[in-house]
């Protein structure tokens, strides 16, 4: 049955699993077609390359800071024709911004210093960003300036557009300063910049409306400069608490399906809130597994008949933000001896009105059971940078 339900699919350029269902309905009589279909369409990277898939990412909070000036997190705001370098400390939401009039590595590297320093400790520090080309540029000189500095860059997920959440909401409330002060978004000096920074960091009650960024990152009342007893260790212990309210919140809203873990060698597909209505999903293999993180490079020409490609490049992203297809694409021409095959004792009564399917091409996803580990035997296959 397996085998006669797959080369339907084939057959039929992989339809809507409904539609597939309702002809298999019109044409087959059978047992648990069903169940069949829905695993056949879970597994194939065509159809999962096509389908709407549920928002199953799970916030949770990863980066604990226990003191303000030690983490925190940085990216270019585009405006006006300008380019706007913000940060923000993680622990106190503290934002600083200047500036820049370019994002090349010396530009953005002369800017992160003007904006950390007043903000930072003594100790060594860490900054988040994103992949932008000169921050990628940096880590992988590993810049002598940034060492003497003690600042550690730390680039985020490639996929997770999320991943550093902390400065795109700063740079969301930001920008609401910005557009009080320059409604018709023409370009700003440093000075209107300054002044939406203050209003920011002086004016805008934080932990339920207690307390400014600048009241704790320097503990001092933002107004009379009268000196705050807080409790960094209490603050912290709120927070996390709070974040952890919210993404039970978050959580409940999402139906969360249960798949295989990704091993080496599968093909998934990433998870996106908004699917491109003319475009189907890229599609990726996992070729390594590092802590809790899986590595996977993008296959080029995957859903068509061209020949090919597996790009060089490669992403570590988080297993939650991949959609697993156990099977192979049928264009990847494996071997099919361990494939199923037709045969009388498969429980299915074929109605004489059935659509051919004798000239579709035996070249079907290959079964789990089968997979085979990297280097993979691709034999269409060529690397491209």
């Amino acid at each position: 049955m397996l085998a006669v339900i797959r080369q339907l699919n084939e057959k039929l350029d992989h339809p809507p699993q409904s539609q597939f269902q309702a002809v298999i309905d019109k044409y087959y009589y059978g047992y648990g077609t069903a169940g069949i279909i829905s695993n056949l369409y879970n597994e194939c990277s065509k159809c999962a390359s096509k389908k709407q898939l549920p928002r199953d990412l799970l916030h949770k909070t990863v980066t604990e800071v226990l003191h303000p000036g030690i983490y925190f997190h940085l990216d270019v705001i585009r405006r006006g024709k300008q380019r706007i370098l913000a940060i923000r400390d993680h622990f106190s939401s503290f934002t600083n911004g200047q500036i820049v009039p370019s994002e090349n590595e010396t530009n953005l590297r002369d800017g992160l210093f003007a904006i950390v320093t007043p903000l930072r400790q003594a100790s060594p520090i860490t900054v988040k960003t994103d992949n932008a080309a000169a921050f990628q540029g940096l880590v992988r000189k590993n810049d002598p300036h940034l060492q003497k500095a003690e600042i550690a860059l730390v680039l985020s997920e490639v996929m997770n557009k999320n991943s550093n959440a902390v400065i795109d909401k700063g740079i969301l409330e930001l920008e609401k300063e910005l557009l009080n002060l320059q409604p018709d978004g023409q370009p700003i000096s440093q000075t209107t910049l300054s002044i939406a920074i203050n209003n920011l960091n002086s004016k805008r009650l934080r932990r339920n409306g207690k307390l400014t960024a600048s009241e704790i990152h320097t503990s001092r009342d933002a107004w009379s400069g009268a000196n705050l007893s807080l409790d960094d260790n209490k603050i912290f212990i709120n927070q996390n608490e709070t974040r952890s309210k919210n993404n039970e919140y978050h959580n409940k809203k999402i139906q969360s399906q249960t798949q295989p873990a990704s091993t080496i060698g599968d093909i998934v597909h990433l998870r996106k809130k908004h699917q491109d209505k003319h475009q189907v999903r890229d599609t990726f293999i996992v070729t390594d597994q590092i802590e809790d993180k899986i590595n996977i490079q993008k296959i080029l020409n995957a859903q068509n008949e061209k020949v090919m490609q597996l790009r060089s490049k490669s992403y570590l992203v988080s297993p939650q933000s991949v959609y697993t297809a156990k099977s192979f694409p049928s264009q990847f021409n494996f071997s099919t001896q361990e494939q199923d095959q037709y045969t009388p004792n498969d429980q299915m009564l074929v109605n004489s009105n059935i659509p051919n399917t004798t000239s579709t091409k035996q070249c079907f996803p290959t079964p789990a059971s089968s997979k085979i580990k990297l280097p993979l035997p691709f034999t269409k296959m060529s690397r491209i940078p």
